[in-house]
């Protein structure tokens, strides 16, 4: 039995590893270690008191297709299962995944595994048993927490169940990643000029895609990898503080003509874990297709961006071309994101509306990490703001002090105000801003293959 906590971006989950019947009607739980003490450094002991589910054992299998593996008996593990409506378990057909890993290739430092192409290929039914371990899933976005020398805590993040390090020109177009239990694919450590072109992404516990300095590590040269074409949908089955795609810190990257939708975090995410500076320079996110994000969780959006993006606009972060619409989800989600310390980033003729704020984000003054020098150039949007969040003299949702600051040195030129009451009847009333939802997404040759039409 396990105890999840979820709160706005956070989710994790600890196990129970023993409950005693106190006096009274009272009861002592005792939580699995160190698991708990993790949690309780990153979340904080009073989010802790508000667990938001309990899961994970055999009294909880009142609902049909639900299962739980009893492995109670060392060396006796038993599978109960509800069967659903017309299911004869004595013709069943089913399906374990074994293998934590189905693909991966591995360099070394100056030879890196190289020129390989993976086409029409379906990727399915790989697990990853990790958060079953005694120090469960204390964790944020793709990243989960794990005890290390000392009193060291490190953080990890979510592995590919098909994964690449030190890895150049690695192609994968046309294929599927389904029924995963971790990450979709991984480029990690030094990956360089790789394609990710035409596949889905569905069914996976976490994300899609993730790229880029992967935590712990905190440099590394990840440079002009192409995310191009996909579609991400469904994603984040079990690990919802995931996103679609990560780029979590790489150089010229391309992340463009994809769509991502119904996810229950993040739709593209751009930057590093912490305030690691001088990983990305150079990289655009540029006519994508995002919608219903946010679906479980608070405090993300869209196209969320953070950190350093570059040292100026002629090598920062550009966000062109974008739908981003339709995910007015909880108290807080932002179409495009620009967060924490972001900086040096172009937002440039997108359109973006029914989020709960269109743009902002929470400029961390603290520790001199403000928002700032972020341009918004011809850009269409429906400027809404959550009634919680007082209006600013200039567009966007930008919380104030003391958790937030003023963003400084943004840039507002040549944007258009689509009415509140129905955006997206009026943008396909603008020419400009119907020619963008036209372009946004998987082009016209991806479409039938992505099952988009």
């Amino acid at each position: 039995m396990e105890l999840r906590f979820r709160f706005d971006y956070l989710e994790g989950r600890c196990g129970i590893a023993g409950i005693t019947p106190g006096p009274g009607d009272g009861s002592t739980i005792t939580m699995d270690q160190p698991c708990w003490r993790m949690a309780r450094e990153l979340y904080g002991p009073d989010l802790l008191a508000l667990p938001s589910d309990v899961e994970n054992s055999p009294d909880f299998l009142d609902r049909k297709g639900s299962w739980y593996l009893d492995r109670s008996r060392p060396g006796h593990h038993e599978l109960l299962y509800r069967p659903r409506a017309g299911e004869d378990m004595r013709r069943a057909q089913v399906t374990a995944p074994v293998l934590e890993t189905l693909v991966s290739g591995t360099g070394s430092p100056g030879r890196p595994v190289h020129d390989i192409a993976f086409k029409g290929l379906t990727f399915a039914h790989a697990g990853w048993t990790a958060p079953s371990e005694p120090a469960g899933f204390a964790a944020a976005w793709s990243m989960y927490l794990r005890p290390g020398r000392g009193d060291e805590i490190r953080l990890l993040t979510v592995p590919g169940n098909v994964a690449f390090r030190r890895a150049e020109r690695i192609t994968f177009q046309g294929n599927r990643f389904v029924h995963l239990g971790a990450q979709g694919l991984e480029f990690s450590k030094d990956s360089s000029h790789n394609t990710v072109d035409g596949n889905v992404f569905t069914d996976i516990s976490d994300g899609g895609v993730v790229l880029g300095a992967l935590p712990p590590e905190t440099k590394g040269t990840d440079r002009g990898n192409r995310v191009t074409d996909n579609r991400v949908h469904r994603t984040g089955a079990d690990y919802h503080a995931s996103s679609g795609i990560w780029d979590a810190g790489s150089r010229e990257t391309t992340i463009a003509h994809n769509q991502v939708d119904h996810v229950p975090y993040s739709g593209i995410l751009s930057g590093p874990a912490e305030d690691v500076r001088g990983l990305m320079s150079g990289n655009r996110i540029v006519g994508n297709r995002v919608f219903a994000t946010n679906r479980l969780l608070a405090d993300g959006g869209g196209i969320y961006l953070r950190g350093e993006q570059g040292t100026s606009y002629a090598d920062g972060a550009v966000v062109s071309g974008n739908v981003v619409s339709d995910s007015a989800y909880g108290e807080w989600n932002v179409g495009i994101y620009t967060d924490d310390s972001s900086k040096w980033i172009t937002v440039r003729g997108n359109a973006v509306h029914s989020y709960r704020a269109s743009i902002g984000g929470c400029s961390e003054d603290w520790g001199n990490r403000p928002v700032q020098n972020v341009r918004f150039h011809g850009n269409f949007w429906d400027d809404t703001v959550p009634d919680w969040l007082p209006r600013r003299s200039y567009p966007g949702g930008w919380p104030p002090a003391p958790d937030c600051g003023d963003p400084k040195n943004l840039e507002f030129r040549h944007n258009t105000l689509l009415t509140p009451d129905d955006p997206a009847s009026d943008c396909a009333a603008r020419p400009a801003c119907a020619a963008l939802v036209e372009r946004a997404g998987p082009g016209e040759s991806y479409r039938r293959g992505l099952g988009l039409k």
